[in-house]
């Protein structure tokens, strides 16, 4: 093979020089009287030395390593003078005429003889130097034998027409062509067509392209993605550089890719590494070399200037081949053997028959095809030369091939075998000619093993939603079920077709707030496997907690002349504290600090308080969101201590009224002398045990605005008052303001007939031991000891309720 390679590069570059040399001579064949006259001339004038006598018997006329003419006896009629010679391709005969499609010409030969014509055809043998051949690595592609054309120059016509080549001998480097006339004759090889199997490159890849309508190898880069974006490391001058995939292949023919049989995974990333660091390294153009005014890629890969060391300057080639053979790969591995030029074509095409494609069952698999010619193919036509795909099964268009493996047939490697029959024009004649290719497809074992579920778990909960994880042991879809019991009920998302994940995580939502819900995963693989978890639990998230507890019950209990029990309930559980002092301002908080929200039933016990003192209270709760409710004000008054003034009126044990008026003992005991009042109708209530009427009001202001002053305004205020028709008012005595008191009741009076009475009230009655003292009776205590003494000059809690009548 290597061989024929080099035979059909070296014959198309005899013929190029063929027609110069013609066409500068203006020598032509043919057998007319005119075109004998005209070879005669020109033959008289080229017959010097270097002529040989050939007679009947016939004979070989031969140069080593360029030609061999062996004329068969019965050739001649006569004995001939003839002479053979190897022209200067710039000779050939009406240049402007060789064929388009005709390239480098390989060899050609001038036949000068006393005889136009031989009785029998002759056999030429044209030598031919591989290594001329081997820079036109490109037709290795191809079947070089039904692409050698040897041409002669027709005069008559003035144009040249095809010869028959007899043998082609790739072993000893010769081919034979039978003429029966002497003649100008070339050997050449005309442009093919070849039919191209795109596989998608990978990462390290190296890729080639060509130029168009030029019959010179391409260029060479290293393919790589990243972040989604194609990309070419390519060595252009006068750097090394990065360019995309789309401008690599932009304007030129985009030949596909190649890479080592030994590439792995690694290799790939360390190629793809090494030629990003020689991103920016100096490029040396002189590998290009100009021949027959055409470029072509000539740089031996063995070559010192393709290893990094020294200048460290690459050609493309030097550069692809760098960065494999550092990784440890073997670059040349298809069997091109000792050949010592490295050509991208060539390397694409010899390793094209082991093209795989790999596809899983009922995946569709799309093979391109692209057909590179010139303009003197046509008539192309793609069939399907050899497969074990049952014709029904693929379809084959224009340019493509699709299949769609079963499951019957996974496991196994496909091959197909595509054959082109196409129309080349070789000088305006016409050749059918076929091209084959081939592709394995590969396709995938039946994978009936579901995927392993590890690893799940439920996170970031609110009182909403919930995200599930989980892990795959393969790539597969992502799905929970999730609801209130293990029927779940909801699957989300609703479907995921794309299973391309090991680890997994889906955030559900509109869940409600604090409940217990149950989940499980669900993934399946590409081939449909699917896996289902275990049953999991979660719990929302509960409403976040805004609400202050409800004080209710507040009350005052042991009370002593130092100390008393505040109690209360909330309606949740909370915290315990009470504030108080003198006034509204309160002032000392008990306990200072309570961090225990545990309880609904509260009670406080305050100490060290003074005797026989207000004290204004309320209470405080705080639940466990710190949410804080206090109480309204509420008072209490201590009790007397051993010396108070404070003391029960003494019992006489007298059972018979002396007198008209109420307030005898005897009054107090006799069941028909019980409490018993008059709704006046005009905010006066009168006691009709003692004929006593009172004020109905008992939280009127007497002190501007307020309800609360010392007791010398009380006494002022109630002698000038004037309600209800009734001017004789006046601030009761103790007696007086005793007598309408219901210890069993707080407040300690009858609330149907007495109105808001508040705390403590005004007397007129002076302290017996104190002077600056007057009495106060207190109606809010419940219990006894309900009479006080205190400063005539207190001002903030002592309130007034006029009386009038008796004395």
């Amino acid at each position: 093979m290597k061989y024929r390679k080099i035979i059909l590069i070296l014959i198309g570059i005899a013929l190029y020089g063929l027609t110069q040399y013609v066409d500068a001579k203006g020598i032509s064949f043919g057998v007319p009287s005119a075109v004998r006259k005209k070879t005669k001339q020109l033959k008289e004038k080229i017959i010097e030395s270097g002529i040989v006598i050939i007679g009947v018997d016939g004979g070989i006329i031969e140069e080593s390593n360029n030609y061999k003419v062996e004329i068969p006896a019965g050739a001649l009629s006569e004995e001939a003078r003839i002479k053979v010679e190897v022209p200067s391709l710039t000779n050939l005969p009406e240049f402007s005429k060789v064929p388009d499609n005709i390239r480098n010409i390989a060899k050609i030969i001038h036949i000068d003889s006393s005889v136009t014509e031989f009785n029998k055809p002759i056999k030429i043998t044209i030598y031919y130097d591989e290594t001329i051949l081997s820079d036109n690595g490109i037709l290795t592609a191809i079947e070089e034998e039904e692409l050698l054309v040897a041409y002669t120059f027709n005069e008559d016509l003035s144009d040249y027409e095809i010869l028959n080549i007899a043998r082609v001998d790739t072993t000893n480097n010769f081919v034979e062509i039978e003429v029966t006339h002497f003649s100008w004759i070339g050997i050449t090889w005309t442009k093919p067509l070849y039919m191209k199997i795109d596989i998608p490159p990978q990462n390290g890849d190296i890729v080639f392209r060509m130029t168009p309508n030029k019959w010179i190898p391409g260029h060479a880069g290293i393919y790589f993605c990243e972040d989604s974006n194609e990309y070419v490391i390519e060595a252009m001058p006068p750097k090394v550089r990065k360019i995309s995939f789309a401008d690599f292949k932009s304007n030129n023919i985009y030949m596909g890719s190649r890479n080592s049989k030994q590439i792995t995974s690694q290799s790939r990333d360390e190629i793809v590494q090494l030629a990003n660091n020689l991103i920016g390294e100096n490029y040396v153009s002189t590998g290009y070399i100009t021949k027959y005014g055409f470029y072509e890629l000539a740089i031996p890969i063995a070559s010192a200037s393709l290893s990094k060391g020294g200048n460290g300057e690459y050609t493309c080639v030097g550069l692809t081949e760098y960065c494999y053979e550092s990784t440890g790969l073997d670059l040349v591995d298809n069997n091109i053997g000792e050949n010592p030029y490295f050509f991208p074509v060539e390397q694409y095409y010899a390793t094209q028959p082991s093209n795989e494609v790999t596809v899983n069952v009922s995946e569709t698999v799309n093979i391109p095809i692209t057909f590179i010619h010139g303009s003197n193919v046509s008539s192309i036509n793609l069939t399907v030369k050899e497969t074990d795909i049952p014709a029904t099964e693929y379809t084959l268009s224009e340019n493509s091939f699709s299949w769609t493996p079963k499951a019957e047939q996974a496991g196994q490697d496909w091959n197909v075998t595509f054959e082109a029959t196409y129309t080349l024009e070789v000088a305006y004649i016409p050749f059918d000619r076929i091209i084959n290719q081939s592709v394995v497809i590969s396709v995938n074992n039946v994978d009936t093993t579901a995927p392993t579920i590890a690893n799940v778990s439920a996170g970031s909960l609110t009182t909403s939603g919930a995200t599930i994880n989980w892990n795959t042991n393969e790539s597969a879809t992502s799905q929970v079920q999730y609801g209130l019991t293990t029927s779940y009920g909801t699957t989300y998302p609703t479907s995921d077709s794309t299973a391309d994940k090991t680890s997994h995580s889906v955030s559900i939502t509109s869940l409600s707030a604090d409940k217990l819900y149950h989940y499980r995963v669900i993934s399946k693989d590409s081939s449909g496997n699917s896996a289902t978890g275990s049953d999991g639990t979660f719990t929302t998230s509960a409403v976040a907690d805004t609400t202050a507890p409800t004080i209710s019950n507040v009350a005052e209990s042991s009370l002593t002349s130092s100390g008393v029990a505040i109690t209360w309930t909330t309606d949740e559980s909370a915290t315990s504290q009470v504030e108080y002092g003198l006034t509204t301002s309160y002032g000392t908080t008990y306990p200072t600090s309570d961090s225990s929200a545990d309880k609904i039933s509260h009670s406080v016990a305050l100490s060290g308080l003074s005797a026989e003192t207000l004290y204004h209270y309320r209470v405080i709760s705080k639940d466990s969101s710190n949410n804080t409710a206090t109480s309204s004000d509420g008072t209490f008054i201590t009790n007397t201590t051993s010396t108070t003034t404070s003391r029960e009126l003494p019992d006489t044990g007298q059972t018979t009224s002396y007198t008209a008026t109420y307030g005898e003992d005897h009054d107090y005991q006799s069941p028909a002398t019980q409490m018993s009042y008059t709704d006046n109708g005009d905010g006066t209530v009168t006691d009709n045990l003692t004929g006593l009427m009172w004020l109905q009001e008992g939280n009127y202001p007497f002190n501007g605005s307020s309800s609360t002053g010392t007791w010398e305004q009380a006494l002022t205020f109630c002698e000038d008052f004037f309600y209800a028709g009734y001017s004789d008012w006046r601030l009761p005595n103790v007696k007086d303001l005793a007598s309408i008191l219901l210890l069993e009741l707080k407040p300690s009076i009858n609330a149907t007939y007495f109105l808001n009475t508040a705390g403590i009230y005004w007397t007129s009655t002076t302290s017996p031991t104190t002077t600056p003292y007057a009495m106060a009776v207190l109606f809010n205590s419940g219990s006894r000891g309900t009479v006080f003494r205190y400063s005539k000059t207190t001002n903030t809690f002592i309130c007034v309720r006029p009386v009038r009548g008796g004395q």
